[in-house]
């Protein structure tokens, strides 16, 4: 997988997948990753209105993947803590190409 730079091309890719689903969080949340980079779990959550992160990529993932591009969530390193001191299962969110 190439990380994911700004670019005209990627773009379009990323308006092509968007046309194929009817979910309106799964197209805020990639347009947030994209404008935005890498984001942790709760911001993203907050930015773009949605709950169930997994659910909403779920509908768009398919269609990003014909475009060579898909949405990774992995634990951050160093993991985070929570305000308990706890590791936090919170994951960093980002697209990737992959091709």
């Amino acid at each position: 997988m190439q990380s994911l730079s700004q670019d005209i091309l990627t773009w379009q890719r990323i308006e092509s997948a968007k046309s194929e689903t009817k979910s309106k969080q799964a197209k805020r949340i990639v347009d947030h990753l994209y404008i935005y980079g890498p984001t942790l779990t709760g911001d993203l959550c907050q930015q773009t209105a949605t709950q169930n992160l997994s659910a909403a990529v779920a509908y768009i993932k398919p269609a990003l993947e014909k475009q060579g591009l898909t949405v990774i969530a992995e634990l951050p390193k160093p993991l985070q803590r929570n305000r308990f001191g706890e590791v936090s299962q919170s994951h960093v969110w980002r697209i990737e190409r992959l091709r």
